[in-house]
């Protein structure tokens, strides 16, 4: 059967599909690959690609929070406000 990410052939065991993959790493799928679904497969490099790339986004997402949060305290201390 064939990658539908890379178009490569794989055996069946070395393909996964569509259907059981998280909804954070098939929307990065679906950016490149608009017409993805749950009846597609992907290669198991493939899916550690974006695997890799959904949770560097997370660690983006939460090093910015926590740069946020640590701004605001670092506001209120040289302030002298309450943190709410």
């Amino acid at each position: 059967k064939k990658c539908d990410i890379c178009q490569k052939m794989f055996s069946e065991s070395e393909l996964i599909s569509g259907h059981g993959i998280d909804h954070g790493i098939e929307k990065l799928i679906q950016k490149d690959f608009p017409e993805w679904d749950d009846y597609k497969q992907i290669c198991k490099n493939d899916f550690h690609i974006y695997q890799t790339k959904y949770i560097s986004s997370i660690i983006d997402e939460e090093t910015g929070r926590i740069k946020e949060l640590n701004d605001a305290v670092f506001h209120s201390i040289t302030d002298n406000e309450t943190i709410a």
